[in-house]
């Protein structure tokens, strides 16, 4: 849905704002409402391809992993960090 501005120029659009304040939760799927000050962001990195790609997962309040940054090895293996320290999945999810 696009809307027009009454002072724009003639044929002048900007997209609807509203489509860009929701996002999924990467822990159940749902939708949550990006910029929610309980929604907690882990930065992910991506070492597998041999380049290190980050991005960003956003979980909701109910959903939130314990761990803070998510780490995927040259080797495939994850690892996760809390306040910079490693911590084991199972130790984390206690």
């Amino acid at each position: 849905m696009k809307f027009k501005l009454p002072w724009a120029k003639k044929n002048h659009y900007h997209p609807d704002p509203t489509l860009l304040k929701y996002g999924v939760c990467s822990g159940c799927g749902h939708l949550i409402l990006m910029g929610q000050v309980r929604n907690k962001l882990v930065i992910v990195f991506d070492k597998s391809t041999g380049t290190t790609i980050t991005h960003n997962e956003v979980y909701g309040e109910s959903c939130a992993p314990p761990w803070d940054n998510k780490e995927i090895g040259r080797d495939g293996e994850i690892r996760y960090y809390k306040a910079g320290a490693r911590v084991e999945r199972s130790e984390a999810e206690r």
